[in-house]
């Protein structure tokens, strides 16, 4: 039996063609404008998978197009396509395109019938120029395999996310968390202060808002902000909620989040008790425990009808919306 090579090195060159043609990309490998390293997760038929590679780009004002690969890297073309078989036609079920992505070497022989057959397409790596290239595409929505509700719920949703964010904010940004058909999307502003997106998979709703979670940004803020200030610009957020959380430091073993204040309308948090909050959980265990503060609104519940131009200004119209507490917490 062939042992199994590190098909991660396949990513790299693979998440590389796609950022290329503008596609936004979600794999396990580093991206240099686009941080993160969380797989994209679906939950399909009760089974937990993890897509090597995910990419979308936008195909028109309302659509957009989205591409799974399985990488497998097993010796030759033959062996590794008919290794990523299993996978690839589980992927068909939520994507618009799949391929097996296989380092180049050897040939196909008798797989590629099978593979065509299928409707899954064929990528090509060269480990010694760390290139990527297409050896035969694949089909649109498989008719036999395709679901669109699957699509609707778990694939579209967080890939119009990405890209409405990225469009709006610029890179570089950071993603994560993607297993499990949720996901986030954040970029970081300043002193490690945040705007950021992300998807709620049980509500269908995507949110935005401004995210502070490292220790030294909660010391800068609660010597250097205007405390005044900030009770201002929150009593005039009609719709949006503030949440602290006691979250573990990265690193440590312990139970989960422990919920402080919230989620409570902003315009009725007593500042002095947020303050407070924040300071008792720095004192107290900064080793182990950090705060997590949230202030978010729902920018919308599904996309669908909504176009990109759409979905693009909802995101700079909340950025803007947040931009007077953004300043004040960037201290």
């Amino acid at each position: 039996m062939t042992p199994a090579l590190d098909e991660k090195e396949l990513y790299g060159p693979v998440s590389d063609y796609f950022l290329n043609q503008g596609y936004f990309v979600v794999s396990g490998c580093q991206k240099d404008d686009i941080v993160g390293t969380s797989e994209f997760g679906l939950l399909i038929e009760r089974q937990d998978l993890r897509v090597d590679i995910a990419a979308a780009r936008w195909h028109d004002a309302y659509q957009i197009e989205a591409i799974a690969v399985e990488c497998k890297r097993l010796g030759p073309m033959g062996r590794s396509l008919g290794a990523g078989l299993w996978q690839a036609t589980d992927y068909q079920v939520a994507f618009d395109r799949v391929f097996i992505a296989t380092e180049a070497l050897g040939d196909a022989g008798n797989k590629r019938s099978v593979i065509e057959s299928l409707g899954i397409g064929h990528l090509s790596v060269d480990m010694i120029s760390k290139t990527c290239e297409v050896v035969f595409d694949s089909d649109f929505r498989n008719r036999q395999r395709f679901n669109e509700s699957v699509w609707e719920s778990q694939v579209a949703p967080r890939l119009v996310m990405f890209l409405s964010f990225r469009d709006a904010l610029g890179i570089p940004v950071r993603y994560g968390e993607t297993f499990g058909g949720s996901g986030y999307i954040a970029k970081d502003m300043g002193g490690n202060v945040q705007y950021n997106c992300w998807f709620n998979r049980a509500s269908g709703k995507t949110y935005f808002g401004i995210n502070v979670e490292h220790i030294n940004s909660f010391r800068k803020i609660l010597k250097e902000a205007d405390w005044s200030q900030l009770r201002c610009q929150l009593k005039v957020l009609k719709t949006h909620m503030l949440t602290l959380t006691k979250d573990p430091v990265p690193g440590w073993r312990s139970p989960l989040d422990v919920k402080l204040l919230g989620p409570a309308p902003c315009r009725e948090v007593a500042i002095a008790s947020l303050r407070k909050a924040i300071e008792e959980v720095i004192d107290e265990h900064p080793r182990q425990w950090r705060p997590h503060l949230k202030i978010s609104a729902s920018l919308w519940t599904y996309h669908k009808g909504l176009s990109r131009d759409t979905c693009i200004s909802r995101v700079k119209e909340a950025k803007d919306e947040l931009s007077g507490v953004m300043k004040i917490l960037m201290v």
